[in-house]
């Protein structure tokens, strides 16, 4: 719940994602990127020194106000903060890229994240939009849910196998790393 701030930690996928970012930079470059549950936006932030425009976005205001402080901090201008209710209408967000991590834990958001995700790629087909995605697993039935609801929604995927190192990471943990297309 929010009452315990559970997005005020960056969690192993985010250090992950962001890790992977940095050895992938130029996938990002002059690109426009939406982050969905930015959390408290480390890969965004990452992200942002080298696309065009990014895009934080998160349902929780407080999660919104935690960002707006990092990104002031660590002097970030191309960016935009939004809320964003994967359950409500989805706006029509010009992008290239959608990134997010540690998304996939409750079984009950799993259709309204896949569905925002298909739609989000679907306004930007003409982009070519895809989305990397950052699960840690830690319930497998959840995780192969998420799987299966992507192929409900005609959204293809491949895991992105590329080696991930980070000082954070002690290799124990189940991460997969996903991209997302149509």
């Amino acid at each position: 719940s929010f009452g315990v701030r559970m997005w005020l930690r960056t969690w192993q996928a985010a250090l992950y994602l962001t890790s992977w970012i940095s050895s992938n930079s130029d996938i990002f470059h002059d690109r426009r990127v939406l982050e969905l549950g930015c959390g408290t936006g480390l890969a965004g932030c990452l992200a942002s020194k080298v696309c065009d425009h990014m895009t934080f976005s998160d349902y929780h205001s407080d999660v919104l106000g935690c960002v707006k402080h990092n990104v002031e901090v660590n002097s970030i201008t191309n960016c935009s903060l939004i809320a964003l209710d994967w359950r409500s209408a989805i706006p029509e967000i010009d992008i290239d890229i959608i990134i997010a991590a540690d998304v996939v834990f409750d079984p009950n958001l799993l259709p309204h994240l896949v569905t925002t995700i298909m739609k989000l790629l679907q306004c930007n087909s003409k982009n070519n939009a895809v989305c990397y995605i950052c699960v840690t697993v830690r319930n497998t039935s959840t995780y192969e849910e998420f799987e299966k609801e992507l192929k409900l929604c005609n959204l293809s995927f491949t895991p992105v196998t590329d080696v991930v190192t980070s000082v954070y990471l002690t290799g124990k943990e189940d991460i997969k790393l996903l991209k997302v297309f149509y």
